[in-house]
Order: C-alpha cells, then sequence, then structure tokens
C-alpha cells in the first residue's frame, strides 16, 4: 500500500494547484510515481471517507483526493483495456471494498456517489452492485437524495447549468457520468427530466443522450423530441445534431430519429449552419502497441483559440474526446508541448483527422458501443460536417497503401531489405518501443529456459497466432506518417503490413524480431521488480 501521509501531501498540493488551475511540475511528477502503486486507489478510497465522516471535512482535500482518483482509475482503464489481469482483478477488488464500505457505512452516500463519479469519468465499468446498492441508499434516505437531487439547495438542473457555463456539452458529459451510477431504470427518467427543463441549454445537452448505451434512454428521448418539436422546444443546433448523429446509431434507432427529424422540419425548423472554424495546426501522435493514438488540433473559433483532442484505438473507436475553448494560444502552445513530451506528435492533416474518426465511428458500430457526445464537440470545433461511419478493413487499407508504393521498392530483393533493415526502426519511430506482446508467460515458458528457444516460441505461437493484429497497426502507422507535413518512412510499413498478412516467416522480418526481444525485456523486467502486485 502507498504511503497515506504522501498521499495526503500530494492531495493537498494538487488542491492548491487546482485553485490556480494548474499542476505544477512537483505534483505532476508527484502523479506519475503513483502510477507505479495502481493499488493506492484503495487508500485513496478509504481516506476520502474518513474525511467525508468528519463533522468539519475539508472540501479542498475531498476535492484532492478525488482528482487523485480519478487519474489512478484512468490510468486502470488504459491497463484493463489492454486486458491487464493485475489491473481488471484490483478493480473488481475496488467494487468489493465499496460495497462493503457502503453496505456497513464506513463511507457516506454522498462520498460513495462521488467515488462512482470518478469511476464513470474514468470509463471504468460501475458495475450493478453497486449501482444497486446507491439505489437502497437514496430510498432509504439517508443522505443520498439529496446529494443525488440538489446541489446548495438550488434547482438542481438550473445549478448545473450555471456550474458549467451553459455549455451542453460539459453539462451533458457530468449528467453522463452521474447516469452511470443510476441503475437501469432510473436512468430514462433523469434524462426525459432534463429534455424537459426551462433552460435551453440542458435540453441541448439532453440530446446527447441519443448516444446513450441504454436501448430505454435512447427510444424514451426519440420519442420525447418527436412530441417537443410542434412546441419549438428543437431549436436549429439541436436539429443540425440530431443529424450529425442520425449515422452514428445502430440502424434499428435511425427510423424513428428520422420521424422526430422529419416532425422538425415539417415545423419549419431550419438546421442550424456548421461552425466554420479556423485549423491553425494538426499534430498527431504514432500508433502505440496497443493499437491507440492521439490527434490534437489547434483551431479558432470566432476569433478565440480552443483545442480540441481525440484518443483512437483499434478495435474500440473514440476513447475519448475532449475541447478547451478557456484557453490563450500561449496556454495551448504549453498544453501541446506537454502531450509532445509525453507521447510525441508531429504535424499532420484535417483530412487524416477526418478518416481517422470515419474508421472509428466504424469501428465503434461493429464493437457494438455507441461513441461519446464529446466527438460531435470536436467535430464542430474542427469544422468536420458530416462525420460518417466508413469501414475501412485493414485489407483494403493495405491494399490502398500499397498501391501507391513506388514500383522499385516492391521487388522482391528491395522488400526483402527493408523487411531486414525494419528491425532498425525503432531508432526513428519511438512508440515502437511499446510495441510488444502482453500476458504471454504461459505460452513461452519460464525465464529458466534458454532465450533463443523462448524467441522461437513466441515468434511461431503469439506473434503468429496475432500476425493479423500487427499488420493492421503497422498499416495505420503507415497512414499516419503518408498524411505528415514531413512523410516518414510509410512507404515501409505499408509493405511490410501487407508481408504480414501473408504467409512469410516472422523470422524474416526484422521489426517482428525487435518486438520478440522487447516482449521478452519488458517480462523479465517485471518479473525483476515485481511490479505485478497481487488483487
Amino acid at each position: 500500500m502507498t504511503d497515506r501521509t504522501a498521499l495526503t501531501r500530494i492531495a493537498r498540493s494538487v488542491a492548491a494547484d487546482m485553485a490556480v488551475e494548474r499542476l505544477s511540475t512537483a505534483t505532476q511528477r508527484s502523479m506519475r510515481a503513483l502510477d507505479a502503486e495502481p493499488e493506492h486507489v484503495l487508500d485513496l478510497v478509504d481516506m476520502l471517507a474518513k474525511e467525508g465522516k468528519k463533522k468539519r471535512s475539508s472540501d479542498k482535500l475531498i476535492g484532492g483526493y478525488a482528482f487523485l482518483l480519478a487519474h489512478g482509475l484512468e490510468m486502470l482503464r488504459y491497463a484493463v483495456d489492454d486486458k491487464d489481469a493485475a489491473a481488471i482483478a484490483l478493480v473488481a477488488r475496488l467494487r468489493r471494498h465499496l460495497i462493503s464500505a457502503g453496505e456497513v457505512g464506513t463511507i457516506t452516500p454522498p462520498v460513495l456517489l462521488l467515488v462512482m463519479h470518478q469511476f464513470a469519468t474514468a470509463k471504468l465499468d460501475i458495475g450493478d452492485d453497486l449501482r444497486n446498492l446507491m439505489q437502497t441508499l437514496v430510498e432509504n434516505g439517508s443522505g443520498a437524495r439529496a446529494a443525488c437531487e440538489h446541489r446548495d439547495g438550488a434547482d438542481y438542473f438550473t445549478g448545473i447549468v450555471e456550474q458549467f457555463g451553459s455549455d451542453p456539452f460539459a453539462i451533458h458529459a457530468y449528467l453522463d457520468d452521474t447516469l452511470e451510477a443510476l441503475p437501469e431504470d432510473g436512468r430514462a427518467a433523469l434524462v426525459m427530466a432534463a429534455f424537459s427543463d426551462k433552460e435551453p441549454a440542458m435540453r441541448e445537452a439532453a440530446v446527447g443522450f441519443l448516444l446513450s448505451a441504454s436501448a430505454e434512454v435512447r427510444g424514451k428521448l426519440t420519442e420525447a423530441i418527436g412530441l417537443a418539436a410542434p412546441h419549438g422546444l428543437v431549436t436549429p443546433t439541436m436539429l443540425r445534431r440530431m443529424i450529425a448523429m442520425r449515422n452514428w446509431l445502430p440502424a434499428a434507432d435511425r427510423q424513428d430519429l428520422d420521424k422526430a427529424i422529419n416532425v422538425a422540419r415539417k415545423k419549419r425548423v431550419e438546421c442550424a449552419p456548421w461552425p466554420r472554424p479556423v485549423v491553425r495546426q494538426v499534430l498527431s501522435s504514432g500508433v502505440d502497441g496497443s493499437g491507440a493514438f492521439t490527434v490534437l488540433v489547434i483551431a479558432e473559433e470566432a476569433g478565440k483559440p480552443l483545442i480540441a483532442g481525440l484518443l483512437v484505438k483499434q478495435g474500440f473507436g473514440v476513447r475519448d474526446a475532449w475541447v478547451r475553448r478557456d484557453a490563450s494560444f500561449a496556454d495551448l502552445r504549453e498544453i501541446v508541448e506537454h502531450i509532445a513530451g509525453e507521447i510525441g506528435l508531429e504535424e499532420t492533416s484535417v483530412a487524416y483527422a477526418r478518416a481517422v474518426c470515419c474508421q472509428a465511428l466504424a469501428i465503434s458500430l461493429e464493437a457494438g458501443h455507441l461513441p461519446l457526445y464529446a466527438l460531435l464537440d470536436c467535430a464542430e470545433a474542427i469544422g468536420l460536417a458530416e462525420l460518417n461511419p466508413e469501414a475501412l478493413p485493414v485489407d483494403k487499407l493495405v491494399a490502398d497503401l500499397v498501391a501507391e508504393v513506388d514500383a522499385k521498392r516492391l521487388s522482391a530483393a528491395a522488400v526483402t531489405r527493408a523487411l531486414r533493415q525494419s528491425a532498425d526502426w525503432l531508432e526513428d519511430h519511438p512508440t515502437l518501443e511499446t510495441w510488444f506482446e502482453d500476458n504471454v508467460a504461459k505460452a513461452i515458458g519460464t525465464q529458466r529456459a534458454p532465450r533463443a528457444k523462448r524467441m522461437a516460441v513466441l515468434l511461431a505461437g503469439p506473434l503468429q497466432v496475432r500476425r493479423r493484429r500487427w499488420a493492421e497497426l503497422a498499416a495505420w502507422t503507415s497512414l499516419s506518417l503518408k498524411h505528415r507535413r514531413q512523410p516518414g518512412n510509410w512507404q515501409g510499413f505499408a509493405i511490410l503490413a501487407r508481408e504480414l498478412l501473408g504467409t512469410r516467416p516472422l523470422e524474416e522480418i526484422g521489426l517482428m524480431q525487435a518486438i520478440a526481444e522487447t516482449t521478452l525485456a519488458v517480462m523479465d523486467m517485471k518479473g525483476l521488480l515485481g511490479t505485478r502486485h497481487a488483487a
């Protein structure tokens, strides 16, 4: 467990930084150090619970603890996304811990709701047991109802609108996280109440629940929109957003939404024009070993600077999306420099941003989950009108890329040479250091086996089985490099992807040998450091 005195000290630093709306370098270093001890989330929950039960609890300290917990949960979510067994077990353990604390009363309902909100913010599954516990506490009237329904004694929705400055996307994000803490049968009621609210910004925010994971919520909201349109409650901006999201929905939902859109049009609701921001710079990171990459866009909207960010993950779609409009150009440069220092960024194009968004939408539909409403905020901030799902299977992507490769690079000798030299690509592409297989210890044996034997087993086993996945990462890396202002070796990655889709032995591909070496090095390091905590 992490030293709780140290956690309190860091939380106080966070609280002080939050007051000036900027994390200090020292605080950021402390938070990175915590990342090596994921079990600190258990300590933070206990410390939040203890502080919340005090007669004179410190809101600032609770805020600091909550911020650290949100960060820790987000790091866990990344690991869960990568199917890390230890992280999955730790999250399950944390859920059990919260249920136990809630049942015996060592955590107050308002603090439990706060913790569940952090779960939702990190996009970790809360679980039905926790939701049901929260519902029981609300029904028992033990202070939780006030926490869920009121804010400082004022009207709940009016307070939220004021808190987020009438920003419908920020309001929606807050409500969406709150919804995650509610049982299924309570979600539609909250959304209907939000859509019926007198505040226009609240109704605009409620439209985002057309992308709710709950089919019941989507269905009831669509019906409510159709009924509201004749009464002037569907605004031109609302109509534009409904049309934009139409193709993001499952096919079964589109017919009912079309009816609501047609009702609005018959009532002569004009569709608002798309914003026309001035894009100043588009940046993208490399594709990491989990298939994730970041796109950042700096733009001007009505003369004011903004920055939009997207985290795209193969197999999932858009994992995160956000827009910041309250910073100066100097602030934006600082943000970019910080992110570039963490993951590396290169200048790319709006066309690339559009291509990855369309592909991400198609991935989401295929995977059976709906995209974030925040993606629409990004689309408006960047000026990506008519952003529709466009599936781009790896076979087609590779064929399209290879069709543009210089003919001289496709000769048998040139291909063989390129594949052999691909082992050296890590020098020019640091992101490739994150390309390795995880959780393969059972497949390749213990460290006592000869390294050459472990390498051979790894290449013939896990890497061979997943060569199509590695082809996909190589193909998307090629596309990323091709769109950069200064294109890198996109042709080499395209050729490598083609060979991975074929039958060429992995032993002949230098990069796959390097991936195998990295995999063994990571396994050995984890064994030496004991970083696999028991969960």
